[in-house]
């Protein structure tokens, strides 16, 4: 007897539906591994802007006059007031570089707070934020410099005993910081990638996939006489007529 086999297309599909149920009962939700970049670079922009509104509010430099028993110490800070101690004296104010470093903390604390949903985008504003404090920093380093050699030539001026020093104070120091920490957090958000997303069901199968599962699939035999009679009769099955 001649046996003919079939492949029994029940075999796979029942895995497949096997398959897909248990895809269906896993439990879904956001991969908190995709959030790592966007929240390491927050923190360090958080940390940015903080030192920025610091510096804001620091001493720009300190100026220190000693005349034989006498000592007058007068600071400038960033909004350009002067304490003069116990002069007690109006003399107005220098400039106000409070006003930039509280930009650049609004830029980094946007930069922070979109850094979780859209990183691409809170780059250019950690950017735009760093490169306001570093020229800032540069600024201060300048100004003090240039208040510096001023006081000197005056100070050649004064009685003599008299001795003036000029002294950078804390708002380079921490406008300095802040630009470092806005620079971590921008190298932290271009170095560090999101998770890679699982691939969708037969997305990543190789070409030979299919044909590999039709070979494991388990074949049927069937007698040639039951093929031979489920078979329909076909050409011009009329009756002769007599």
């Amino acid at each position: 007897m001649t046996e003919i086999e079939f492949l029994d297309p029940g075999h796979g599909s029942g895995s497949a539906g096997a398959e897909s149920e248990r895809h269906d009962d896993e439990p879904g939700g956001p991969d908190l591994r995709a959030l790592v970049p966007g929240l390491a670079a927050a923190v360090a922009w958080v940390l940015a802007a903080g030192l920025a509104v610091m510096a804001s509010v620091s001493n720009v430099y300190e100026l220190v006059v000693d005349s034989g028993s006498q000592r007058q110490t007068i600071s400038v800070d960033a909004w350009g007031r002067f304490n003069t101690g116990v002069l007690n004296q109006s003399i107005g104010h220098q400039t106000r570089y409070a006003v930039v470093l509280i930009a650049a903390a609004v830029l980094l604390l946007a930069a922070a707070l979109v850094a979780v949903v859209r990183l691409p985008i809170s780059r250019y504003l950690a950017l735009a934020g760093a490169a306001v404090t570093a020229a800032t920093a540069t600024t201060l380093v300048l100004f003090v410099e240039a208040t510096r050699s001023t006081n000197d030539v005056e100070a050649r001026q004064l009685a003599s005993g008299a001795s003036v020093r000029t002294d950078l104070d804390s708002a380079f120091w921490l406008a300095l910081g802040a630009t470092a920490a806005a620079v971590v957090g921008i190298v932290l958000a271009f170095v560090l990638k999101p998770a890679a997303e699982p691939p969708a069901d037969g997305a990543g199968e190789p070409a030979g996939e299919p044909a590999r599962q039709a070979e494991d699939v388990p074949a049927r035999s069937y007698p040639a006489e039951a093929v031979e009679a489920a078979e329909p009769v076909s050409g011009g099955g009329g009756v002769a007529a007599g």
